[in-house]
């Protein structure tokens, strides 16, 4: 069975580790909403370094989107009541921004490294 970003089988937090991490990503989850910026949730890392999605192997580590934005990118919402209700219940889960047109954000990825020709 995968991982879930739940409190029973997500990433081993202490439980004040586990407080100051949710109330943190609901700060900045409804700061974001509140610019008019969609939010969804997105796997976390494990403490072994691998992805909470529990693909042995995955290749988008704590990138992808959760289990609660079956949508991907599509599922995301500006919505407190919603973002409250996700974080609440999968508060080990990272947090990613709808870019483009719903969010009125162009984002630049320039990748350097092996492999990465960003600087060609």
């Amino acid at each position: 069975m995968p991982a879930l970003c739940t409190e029973e089988e997500g990433p081993q937090m202490t439980k004040k580790e586990r407080t100051a991490y949710q109330v943190k990503l609901l700060e900045f989850a409804l700061k974001y909403a509140g610019r008019g910026w969609r939010v969804f949730l997105i796997w976390g890392v494990n403490p072994d370094g691998s992805c909470a999605c529990g693909k042995p192997d995955c290749t988008d580590i704590g990138k992808h989107p959760h289990s609660s934005a079956p949508g991907g990118f599509k599922s995301a919402t500006t919505d407190p009541n919603v973002i409250r209700i996700w974080i609440k219940k999968h508060p080990d889960c990272n947090l990613a921004v709808a870019t483009g047109e719903v969010s009125g954000l162009t984002i630049i990825d320039i990748d350097i490294g092996d492999d990465k020709h960003g600087d060609a």
